[in-house]
């Protein structure tokens, strides 16, 4: 991993503008974030996004690391501790278990070297805008709870907006 590879990624996947075509005179552009895909070079617990547009900056409650529910730990941690014993790789038991390989490497209390890890945020952010908007640019950024951004960045919208049903590129 290098220091020029991105700390995170965001997919567009659920972002929504309503409508979506500019015919209309106003629109508002929904931002569902489910979670957030960190570079592990980045030393946090818990980070938020900041979303601005439209003159508008909207802040993401802060995500963190998804935890293994008390019951399903209890249930599969000796599961998990048989099958280390059994020397099986932790794909393996994450395919047995259902878990995520890095949940597994927790139960089995294994140090895991992950590329990213996740922070669940699940929040949806709305900005109304005017057709007559000066500027389509969306900026976003990752912020951690003292307001430091940990990363950066923006894109404009305006070619989705004349794109119906496509995905923007």
């Amino acid at each position: 991993e290098k220091d020029t590879d991105p700390i995170l990624v965001i997919s567009l996947e659920w972002l929504q503008v309503v409508p979506f075509r500019l015919e209309h005179t106003s629109g508002i552009m929904e931002v569902a974030i489910g979670s957030l895909m960190l570079a592990s070079r980045v030393d946090v617990t818990t980070a938020a996004l900041e979303v601005t547009f439209a003159g508008s900056t909207q802040k993401s409650p802060y995500g963190y690391k998804p935890r293994i529910p008390w019951a399903t730990a209890t249930v599969l941690r000796p599961v998990v501790q048989r099958c280390i014993e059994k020397s099986m790789p932790l794909a393996d038991i994450a395919d047995i278990t259902g878990l995520p390989e890095e949940q597994v490497a927790e139960l089995s209390g294994q140090e895991m070297e992950l590329e990213q890890f996740r922070l669940d945020v699940n929040a949806i952010l709305y900005f109304p805008f005017e057709k007559s908007l000066d500027s389509f640019l969306a900026t976003f950024m990752l912020v951690d709870p003292k307001g430091n951004t940990l990363a950066e960045g923006s894109m404009n919208l305006q070619r989705m907006l004349r794109r119906p049903g496509k995905p923007y590129q």
